[in-house]
């Protein structure tokens, strides 16, 4: 399962070049478009994949810079066809009462870049989903190799995990099990016996026997009890046994507290 995981990780690291270089690319062509907007310090990031860009700039008295226009390339599911992604753009920016130099400028910088998109948006969204069909299919073969091996990974998770659990179904029965206490020497595991009634503080469960349908077990279980006295709990080691415990609460229990179970 090394070798696969080790695949998966070559993959993600070639498909996130892929969608570096894609993204790349894009940004580009946005620059290139809005280049005459910004002004000495703006910049334009690319954010979430692809698509979705901020217009920064920075403000006096600020440690960052501020957005002040995002731009966001509508996207709509692929069909068998391979049709586009994007279908129109949408903006969106913050409004303000303040009417500082920086504010105003803001307002015409977003006026240009609203003009330029008139100008020249069904053209930006012809080239933006060129560059996005030109890495599509390098992308959808890698993802559909990781989605496999990552089916594969899971059933060899799943199957050794259905072992661990038919050994320690197993072991329950033979020898039982002992449960590791925190770090107070208090013991956190604990199983349902019935509604309602709850065994706390397990140091070890064993099945003695199940019943005929196998739906129910009689158990042995060791504990602790705590009592008060002369001013503090005492506590007392109780060892019981316990008839026609559902074999279901004793799953329940593995699934809980398989971390706390002594290997």
């Amino acid at each position: 399962m090394k070798e696969l995981q080790k695949k998966i990780n070559e993959l993600n690291d070639k498909l996130y070049e892929i969608k570096e270089k894609r993204n790349e690319e894009a940004l580009f062509e946005i620059l290139t478009v809005f280049q005459s907007v910004l002004e000495e310090g703006d910049e334009i990031i690319g954010w979430r994949g692809l698509g979705s860009y901020s217009f920064i700039r920075p403000k006096e008295g600020y440690n960052r810079k501020n957005e002040y226009f995002v731009l966001r390339a509508k996207e709509f599911y692929f069909s068998d066809k391979k049709e586009d992604i994007f279908s129109e753009f949408e903006t969106d920016m913050y409004s303000s009462s303040e009417n500082s130099e920086w504010e105003l400028k803001r307002l015409i910088s977003c006026g240009k870049i609203a003009q330029i998109l008139i100008d020249n948006q069904e053209e930006l969204l012809l080239n933006l989903n060129a560059i996005a069909r030109k890495y599509q299919v390098d992308i959808s073969e890698l993802n559909t190799e990781i989605w496999d091996l990552e089916k594969d990974v899971k059933a060899i998770e799943d199957v050794e995990k259905e072992t661990k659990l038919a050994q320690l179904w197993d072991k329950i029965l033979r020898e039982g099990i002992e449960f590791e206490p925190n770090k107070d020497g208090k013991y956190r595991a604990s199983i349902n016996l019935t509604y309602g009634n709850q065994i706390q503080d397990l140091r070890s469960i064993k099945i003695l026997s199940y019943s005929k349908s196998g739906r129910t077990a009689q158990i042995e279980v060791k504990f602790d009890s705590y009592e008060w006295e002369n001013g503090k709990y005492v506590n007392t080691i109780i060892t019981n046994i316990y008839n026609r415990v559902k074999v279901t609460n004793i799953a329940q229990m593995f699934t809980y507290y398989n971390n706390l179970i002594v290997k």
